[in-house]
């Protein structure tokens, strides 16, 4: 009988006895830019002053001291009032009523009006009180920052673990930034802060307390500390 040959019978597989087993080559890793040459300075030694730059002041008293009044004495001094209190005062000298920007209500409001460029005429920038300004800075972490799970805190201290003390601490480290910036400007910044008692530890004897301005004092959110 007679066999019928089939067509279209696929070839048999090849095998790879013997040879090497193809590997497949990992992606090539991206370019990377060129890191941008940073000019040298050149640097000199001359005498250290003040002559080109402002400094900066912290008062503190109890309420009803006369600190701001005393300010008001200060080199062409502009104020940023967090309450009503300066409009009563007037400077001793002149009888004149005090200078101020009106419209400041937030902790953003004071950061604006540090930054504005409003102060050709006027040598001194005051803000009248930082012990407010705490608050207002407070009241905007609670307001812009959420916990770990993305939740709205209504209390600093619900954040936990010190978080919210460090949010307020890292507020506060922005009003000196902007106040430094006016330094360096050449213009003078005065801030005034009411008082408070602190306790102190004392490792080399008994604890004692001393007076301060009343801002927020922790091991790990100083900002007493940070502004002193």
């Amino acid at each position: 009988m007679a066999v019928k040959k089939r067509d279209n019978i696929p070839p048999p597989p090849k095998t790879t006895t013997g040879k090497k087993a193809a590997t497949t080559r990992p992606p090539k890793a991206p370019k990377t830019r060129a890191a941008t040459a940073v000019p040298a300075k050149d640097f000199k030694i001359e005498e250290w002053s003040n002559e080109t730059s402002g400094i900066k002041i912290l008062l503190h008293a109890d309420s009803g001291m006369g600190k701001t009044t005393l300010v008001t004495m200060a080199p062409k001094p502009a104020f940023i009032g967090t309450d009503d209190g300066g409009r009563e005062i007037r400077n001793p000298k002149t009888g004149k009523k005090l200078k101020h920007i009106p419209g400041v209500d937030t902790f953003l409001d004071v950061r604006s009006a540090l930054q504005a460029s409003i102060y050709d005429d006027y040598e001194s920038v005051v803000i009248d009180t930082v012990t407010i300004l705490e608050e207002w800075a407070e009241q905007h972490v609670l307001d812009t920052i959420t916990n770990d799970s993305g939740e709205t805190m209504s209390s600093i201290v619900k954040y936990g673990w010190s978080n919210g003390y460090k949010h307020l601490y890292d507020m506060m480290k922005l009003i000196l930034q902007d106040c430094d910036a006016l330094i360096r400007k050449g213009k003078n910044v005065i801030l005034i802060a009411q008082s408070t008692p602190h306790n102190v530890p004392n490792p080399g004897g008994e604890d004692f307390i001393r007076q301060g301005p009343r801002l927020v004092s922790r091991k790990n959110a100083n900002v007493e500390a940070l502004y002193c």
